[in-house]
């Protein structure tokens, strides 16, 4: 399948926050036209209510947003977080936690822009950047800001959507390894 698919183990450490944390972003130009605005997609935990939050810019407008509903919660976690490309013009993620498809998030990764966001925007930017931990720029320089207050035990990323058996079998060795139930 067309698509990417990201695995995540992480520990928050703490329940609630201050402040914005990003787990993890991914900048860059569109390829189409590398002196239009950046674009974005990240996973972090907003600090207003305390919940995972997904991020989608597409260049075009205004940040999306994406209030997911699952609260952050301490603990080791595993989180996958997929999206295929369905066409030019519009892809769809999904965000669970745990292996728990029942609690499933879906996300418009077109961020309602006028450019598809998909993995050719996003896993091969034109001068691109890709972080972990923290916030970047559109340079791909720090901002110095929203830094991830946790541990990021393990993360994986697939350039591609997995199938459903693959995924089963991922999550089960993460969730083994790490003791997530």
């Amino acid at each position: 399948y067309n698509g990417t698919t990201f695995y995540f183990v992480i520990d928050p450490s703490d329940a609630t926050y201050s402040g914005d944390m990003m787990l993890f972003g991914l900048h860059g130009s569109i390829p189409d036209d590398p002196n239009e605005d950046y674009n974005f997609f990240g996973f972090g935990i907003e600090a207003d209510d305390d919940e995972m939050r997904v991020h989608v810019y597409d260049g075009t407008g205004a940040l999306h947003s994406h209030d997911t509903g699952i609260d952050n919660t301490t603990g080791a976690q595993l989180w996958t977080l997929a999206f295929r490309e369905e066409g030019s013009d519009a892809s769809t993620g999904v965000l669970y936690k745990d292996g728990d498809m029942s609690g499933k998030y879906v996300i418009d990764m077109s961020a309602g822009g006028s450019h598809s966001y998909n993995r050719s925007q996003e896993i091969k930017l034109f001068n691109g950047a890709f972080c972990i931990g923290h916030d970047v720029n559109a340079s791909g320089n720090p901002s110095g800001k929203n830094h991830w207050k946790g541990k990021i035990y393990e993360f994986l990323i697939y350039n591609k959507e997995n199938r459903h058996a693959d995924n089963v079998l991922i999550e089960a060795y993460l969730k083994t390894k790490y003791g997530i139930s």
